[in-house]
């Protein structure tokens, strides 16, 4: 079979309904995907910076979770280092949108309270506010990682329960998808929330 010149044009034709017109086929998957994330996390439209970014902060997650579920090996969430360096990452970039606020030092500092009280909410809340990135390291971590040793332990009882392990495995890989989700949408939603303090 020979490639023709009409071929070239047929090519873009189509490519061009998958990418360059306004209702294209990727145009469309990226309005009904912003639609489910609008509300799947109630996000508000006053906010756009910050539910972009936990879209995008989603996506990532999910794709990371299935990815190192997927490939036999354990994903970077499961790992406590890289957890907790992305969720200090991810704290401090809402602390630091916190902290450019206004409503910061009215957080801080309550018209009409005597000094004890404003320095022990003062500290009470500073405390708070530095665990969030352990809290959310050490839910994102343990959740996942006792999954994939759940997973790990029915594979090595696989020789001794023969056929009968392969129920075992499937109903595992859809408790640990359905984890990976609610782990993904809690992290996220805490990222959304802490933004839009």
């Amino acid at each position: 079979m020979a490639f023709s010149f009409f071929d070239f044009f047929l090519f873009f034709f189509v490519l061009s309904f998958v990418f360059l017109v306004n209702f294209s086929l990727l145009g469309s998957f990226f309005d009904s995907f912003r639609c489910f994330m609008v509300k799947l996390f109630g996000f508000d439209v006053r906010f756009s910076q910050s539910y972009i970014f936990v879209s995008y902060l989603f996506i990532f997650m999910i794709l990371n979770c299935f990815f190192g579920y997927f490939s036999y090996s354990s994903c970077f969430l499961g790992v406590f280092e890289f957890t907790f360096f992305f969720c200090f990452v991810c704290w401090l970039s809402t602390f630091m949108n916190f902290i450019s606020s206004d409503s910061f030092f009215v957080y801080m500092c309550k018209p009409g309270d005597g000094y004890f009280k404003t320095f022990f909410f003062c500290f009470v809340e500073l405390v708070s506010e530095f665990s969030r990135p352990i809290a959310l390291t050490l839910r994102l971590t343990v959740n996942i990682l006792v999954g994939h040793l759940f997973v790990g332990f029915i594979y090595s009882l696989s020789s001794y329960l023969g056929f009968f392990c392969i129920s075992f495995m499937f109903i595992a890989f859809l408790i640990e998808s359905f984890v990976f989700f609610i782990q993904s949408y809690v992290f996220c939603r805490l990222i959304y929330l802490y933004l839009n303090e």
